[in-house]
């Protein structure tokens, strides 16, 4: 009988793919999948290797999603699990000690840090300098006004990806 398919890596970019990872990884029957081997008629377990990337600091939720998966994770490692064969991690964990997903902006050298050009007082600078006044840098104008009721405009890609996009173009103008 043929395993289960499971992919072999997973990638989650942002906070949506990084949410589609957590919830992958506590999902205790597929990960239990991976090490099922008396079924299928195999030497060895399957694998599954997921990373996490996001450019958000600061973001709670994913520490909190990053701690459930890991529990997930110690829940259905076998006793005997040898973690040097690497058949189930989760940014790293458990060869790490953390399961905390890669930040971007504490990966890049000192030549790049602070300039983040979707920063709430980087935006204000560059409309002062530049005089610009647009209803998607304002956070009390409609329409963002109409959407951040809901928090569906006020940060992530959402927002930080059309205004860092458009900031760039006004940037090098």
């Amino acid at each position: 009988m043929p395993r289960c398919k499971t992919p072999d890596v997973l990638i989650g970019i942002g906070g949506g793919g990084s949410k589609v990872v957590y919830r992958y990884m506590q999902q205790e029957w597929l990960l239990e999948e991976l090490f099922e081997t008396d079924d299928y008629a195999q030497n060895s377990p399957g694998k599954l290797q997921a990373t996490t990337i996001d450019t958000a600091q600061d973001d709670d939720w994913q520490s909190e999603r990053a701690e459930e998966a890991k529990n997930t994770i110690d829940n259905i490692l076998p006793e005997d699990y040898d973690s040097d064969r690497r058949y189930l991690e989760l940014n790293g964990y458990p060869n790490d000690d953390s399961a905390e997903p890669i930040i971007v902006p504490e990966k890049v050298g000192a030549a790049y840090a602070g300039q983040n050009l979707t920063s709430p007082a980087e935006i204000r600078k560059l409309q002062q300098r530049t005089g610009l006044s647009s209803w998607w840098l304002e956070d009390n104008k409609a329409p963002i006004s109409n959407f951040d009721a809901e928090g569906a405009f006020s940060g992530g890609v959402l927002r930080n990806r059309s205004v860092s996009k458009a900031l760039y173009h006004v940037a090098e103008g």
